[in-house]
């Protein structure tokens, strides 16, 4: 029997609070702040890792079988259309965090989802900071130095930062680093003028106010390189700047 579309819902999304596993109806509860707290910091890093031309999703309501309709806490789906099927992507990964609810009916919805095609179910448990992924049908349980590898990721994203918010904050800075995102460009080029007047201070050269300006503002990071290279040998502050220097 072919899957229902995955937006033909049993329950009216936006509406109601209402899920179905199985042919059960069940409510889905207001998070308390331990479930609400690693939700924030689940969404902040896998929104950050994930590639261009993917989408992060929270509680996005899914038809995963005839008889199931219900949503993951956090899931990664390609961006756009499915061309064969005319509808959304199929959620690639998904993540569970486990609070107060049985383990065994978080596994349950794994596998549902994973019947009908997701390719990876996470289940991220509070109390004792495991995270476990169904693999085969049995759950695999990572170790804390262990990381989450995956295409759709742009570095792997560590299991440790899912609980720590100081590992997060440096894991998100990795994953931007690796994006080539703007803003960590920016600092770096920030940097690295910082570091051709630094030099130039430690070695008694006097730079005036227009050219710290314009030091500051250049965005060559060929020029930047090259002022870094000069400013240990050069006695001037123009053998530093001069692109015909020696």
């Amino acid at each position: 029997m072919p899957f229902p579309p995955l937006d033909e819902h049993l329950v009216d999304p936006e509406v109601t609070r209402d899920e179905i596993v199985r042919g059960r109806r069940i409510v889905s509860e207001p998070a308390q702040a331990p479930h609400a707290d690693l939700h924030s910091a689940l969404s902040y890093l896998v929104g950050h890792h994930r590639r261009a031309g993917w989408v992060v999703s929270i509680h996005l309501l899914t038809r995963w079988a005839e008889d199931s309709d219900f949503a993951t806490d956090v899931s990664v789906r390609r961006a756009g259309i499915e061309p064969t099927t005319d509808q959304r992507y199929l959620e690639e990964l998904a993540f569970e965090i486990v609070y107060a609810q049985p383990l065994r009916d978080i596994l349950e919805r794994g596998e549902i989802a994973c019947a009908r095609g997701l390719r990876r179910f996470f289940a991220v448990l509070v109390e004792t900071h495991e995270v476990l992924e169904l693999r085969n049908g049995r759950p695999f349980t990572f170790a804390p130095e262990d990381s989450i590898e995956d295409p759709c990721f742009v570095r792997p994203m560590e299991i440790a930062a899912m609980f720590d918010r100081a590992k997060a904050d440096n894991a998100v800075a990795r994953a931007l680093l690796a994006k080539n995102s703007p803003a960590i460009e920016e600092l770096r080029q920030r940097g690295r003028a910082e570091a051709v007047l630094d030099l130039l201070t430690e070695r008694g050269i006097e730079v005036p106010e227009p050219i710290r300006e314009r030091i500051l503002a250049t965005t060559d990071i060929a020029a930047l390189k090259r002022w870094l290279t000069r400013a240990i040998t050069a006695d001037t502050l123009a053998a530093v700047l001069d692109p015909d220097a020696p």
